[in-house]
Order: structure tokens, then C-alpha cells, then sequence
């Protein structure tokens, strides 16, 4: 893992999200829910800062929450409480 020198920045808002988003761990369309929804938490909080013009913010919001949506939605053949498996094509 790569590991940068920070002294000396002054930023309004950074997170690094090393270990607490993962995205390439998941195994199921729950986990990747769950990672989509810290990123749209951080969104949120990066928007509220300043670090994100508050119109960027919404829209990444949206489209965060629009693929979270995407997770959960029950493929054509799957069966009654079924989801769609991640693709990690």
C-alpha cells in the first residue's frame, strides 16, 4: 500500500478511506449496498464541508443512491426474495 507525506496540507476536508470503504472486498449485493452507502455518507460530509460544490454533492448523492438501488433490485429470473449477484466483470 502506498503512503503519501502530508505534512505541511491544508485541506478543508479529506478522508482517506483506507480500509474503512472497500468496494473490491464484497461478496454480495448487501455488502456492496452497505460500501455504496459509507461513500454516499462521505459525499454527504465532503458536500456540507465545501470540499464538494453543494450541486456536485447532490448529484453524486443521487447517482450513489440510484446504484444502491440497482443492488437490491431482483433480476428478471431470479426467484421471490432472490437479488442480483455482484458482477465483477
Amino acid at each position: 500500500m502506498a503512503t503519501f507525506d502530508q505534512r505541511g496540507q491544508q485541506v478543508t476536508y479529506q478522508y482517506n478511506a483506507a480500509g474503512n470503504i472497500n468496494i473490491g472486498a464484497v461478496e454480495s449485493a448487501a455488502e456492496f449496498e452497505r460500501e455504496l452507502g459509507k461513500l454516499r455518507d462521505e459525499v454527504d460530509k465532503a458536500g456540507a464541508s465545501g470540499a464538494l460544490k453543494k450541486d456536485v454533492a447532490l448529484d453524486a448523492k443521487y447517482q450513489l443512491d440510484k446504484a444502491a438501488q440497482q443492488t437490491v433490485k431482483p433480476s428478471p429470473d431470479s426467484l421471490p426474495g432472490e437479488t442480483e449477484r455482484v458482477d465483477r466483470g
